[in-house]
């Protein structure tokens, strides 16, 4: 992505040209401006940052247990404690040490988001999403923290590129980058396997479209490749549960309220956002999830799948 803000080469340097350079260069300490700032929500003063949640205690005293911290398995795969006990050799493990990954993670998560934004929606589509990743309170307050959210989501938006690559080409690539995200978003929080089931909504999404009907097999083929490749990058983990998986099931039934319970949770959800960033990104989530829907209504007759696959997956 880098690549396509480098000055066009030719012959002369005409106005166009100048002109051309001259935005890229422009974008380029605009991204670099972003990317700074956000850095530094996230990294600001680290001597503060701490260990306070429960399921941070666990992940960071997981090193000093011979065998884990007891049933370690019931809370998250291993890779946040792993991520932890190596990181925790270049900083105190009683402040940020425990927070290095997360902070890691979310900086370039950040990356991650301007870079696939602009690759589907353009610079301006990448600079407004950029914006608003960078100035995300939520974000950077669990960036701040030894939980699992914050790396799972650089693995969740990773994906996201290679979903999309799927439904244009379905190639080794995508294959392989959906297999690889998906197994590293495992291997941090159970629901890992999110990226699969945003692939699968997304391929009977575009089956409804009369132009894009016809790459349908080719797409549901690819995605077997991807979940194959994710389950065999998640095994380890499923093989090492003591009590197989059934018992971590059996752990997470606690946390299910059932339909009944959405609306009560996505009351908490909504309040908790406003807390952290105000109306702003409450409104954008609306308009992000309608205007791909009314887009890609106006576009049903289309067969130009790469216009319609980013809208597909966003939606």
């Amino acid at each position: 992505m880098l690549g396509k803000l480098r000055p066009a080469r030719g012959d002369g340097d005409s106005g166009e040209s100048r002109v051309s350079r001259s935005g890229r260069y422009a974008e380029c300490v605009a991204v670099m401006g972003l990317l700074l700032m956000g850095g530094w929500l996230r990294v600001g003063h680290f001597e503060r940052i701490a260990v306070e949640h429960f399921d941070e205690g666990v992940y960071a005293s997981d090193a000093l247990f011979p065998r884990g911290y007891p049933f370690r398995h019931l809370y998250a795969p291993p890779l946040m404690p792993l991520a932890i006990r190596w990181a925790s050799r270049f900083g105190p493990a009683e402040t940020f040490g425990p927070s290095l990954p997360n902070l890691a993670a979310s900086c370039l998560t950040l990356a991650v988001v301007w870079s696939v934004a602009r690759c589907w929606f353009g610079t301006r589509s990448a600079m407004a999403a950029l914006a608003l990743a960078t100035f995300s309170q939520l974000h950077a307050a669990y960036s701040r923290t030894a939980l699992t959210d914050a790396m799972l989501l650089l693995w969740l938006v990773s994906s996201l590129y290679f979903v999309e690559r799927l439904l244009r080409r379905s190639d080794v690539l995508a294959i392989a980058g959906l297999g690889l995200t998906t197994g590293l978003a495992w291997w941090t929080k159970y629901n890992g396997w999110l990226p699969l089931a945003i692939a699968a909504g997304s391929i009977l999404l575009l089956a409804v479209f009369p132009g894009a009907r016809s790459g349908t097999l080719r797409r549901g083929l690819g995605l077997v490749a991807a979940a194959i490749c994710a389950v065999i990058l998640w095994a380890p983990v499923w093989w090492d549960l003591p009590g197989g998986y059934a018992e971590v099931s059996a752990n997470h039934q606690k946390y299910l309220v059932g339909l009944s319970g959405w609306p009560r949770s996505l009351q908490t959800q909504i309040a908790h956002l406003w807390l952290f960033d105000g109306a702003v990104p409450i409104v954008f989530a609306l308009v992000g999830g309608v205007a791909p829907g009314v887009v890609l209504w106006r576009l049903r007759k289309s067969d130009n799948v790469a216009q319609i696959a980013p809208l597909a997956v966003t939606l």
